[in-house]
């Protein structure tokens, strides 16, 4: 039979067990933020490499980098082959040691829509995957060389509504009007042309 020291003792290692239980679950949770901010900071940085098309090898160079306060991410992209200098990457996604990121605006095409890169974390410092465009696939290896110099496209200026026009301009030479706004003419077969 148990007395009342013996009851306390029982009840102390109940305490002590679900205590553990609880500090085993706040340590795995701790664990799991350690790891995806891990992964944030293994994918921000400028990634440098080459995608292998047929019967060509094209250098990449792609920045990305966690946009703050925002929870996402931003990136750029060059390819210096094609005369691509940092063109905005979109839809960028991190899951685990997966990355994922398209081009909307260079590169895409209107029955395939964009191209995708598609990547995992390989190594300390290094990404392979595939390129997916128009259909058509080829293997990329990145290297992360330094911090990300994510090239952000400039917005466009707001125009004041004082100076907004109407799409017509004109100017006077010598107290003689002329007009730049063009108009258009038929001829006597039916075929329009455009005229001063």
């Amino acid at each position: 039979m148990l007395g009342s020291s013996g009851l306390q003792l029982l009840r102390g290692a109940g305490t002590t067990h679900a205590n553990a239980k609880r500090m085993r679950i706040v340590f795995i949770l701790l664990l799991v933020s350690t790891l995806i901010s891990r992964a944030d900071e293994n994918a921000a940085g400028r990634w440098e490499g080459s995608v292998q098309i047929p019967g060509r090898e094209l250098k990449l160079i792609v920045d990305l980098a966690a946009e703050s306060g925002v929870g996402g991410w931003q990136g750029s992209i060059t390819i210096p082959g094609l005369g691509l200098k940092g063109a905005p990457l979109d839809d960028i996604a991190l899951k685990g040691s997966d990355i994922v990121f398209s081009m909307k605006t260079a590169l895409a095409d209107q029955r395939t829509g964009p191209a995708k890169f598609k990547a995992r974390f390989v190594g300390d410092g290094k990404l392979a995957g595939d390129f997916v465009q128009a259909g058509n696939t080829a293997p990329f290896a990145l290297e992360k060389t330094g911090p990300p110099q994510v090239e952000i496209p400039p917005g466009s200026t707001a125009i004041a509504k004082e100076i907004e026009g109407n799409g017509k301009a004109g100017t006077s030479f010598y107290g003689i009007r002329a007009r730049s706004e063009p108009r258009a003419r038929r001829s006597h077969r039916g075929v329009c042309h455009r005229g001063a």
